[in-house]
């Protein structure tokens, strides 16, 4: 059984004999549970997709991580194979990640259009059939 705070005050008052005021009311109604299953299912993807995120997150700072230094790698097999230096540098880094930006905006731009038009093509063969059953 769960207690709330007014169920303490009023068994305290029970036994120390002062009443305590009924609380005011809060304007909440008791929520029919279905709508309570789609809150939880609604929450449940939310935090699925966090996750999601935040594995993509981390995956893609391991990507670069491995990247920078596996050019630090090569560059020191270029120096001892062909003696010339190559400089690593932290704009070098950065310049990697904002091309990373780039192309990841291009491509969510690209595939958000796609997604819009499938969205749209199935909108209206929902309607198509809609309309063909009221032709029935």
């Amino acid at each position: 059984m769960i207690f709330s705070y007014f169920t303490f005050l009023k068994a305290t008052s029970a036994v120390t004999g002062v009443a305590v005021p009924a609380p005011a009311p809060t304007g909440k109604e008791v929520k029919d549970p279905k709508k309570i299953a789609e809150e939880e299912a609604k929450l449940a993807e939310e935090l699925a997709e966090e996750e999601r995120r935040e594995g993509l997150r981390k995956a893609i700072a391991t990507f670069f991580s491995l990247a920078h230094t596996r050019v630090l790698k090569m560059s020191e097999e270029m120096y001892s194979q062909l003696k010339r230096l190559y400089y690593v540098t932290p704009t070098n880094y950065i310049e990697l990640v904002k091309g990373y930006v780039e192309m990841l905006e291009a491509k969510q731009k690209e595939y958000g259009n796609e997604i819009t038009k499938l969205r749209l093509g199935l909108h209206k063969l929902d309607e198509a059939g809609e309309s063909s059953e009221t032709l029935k």
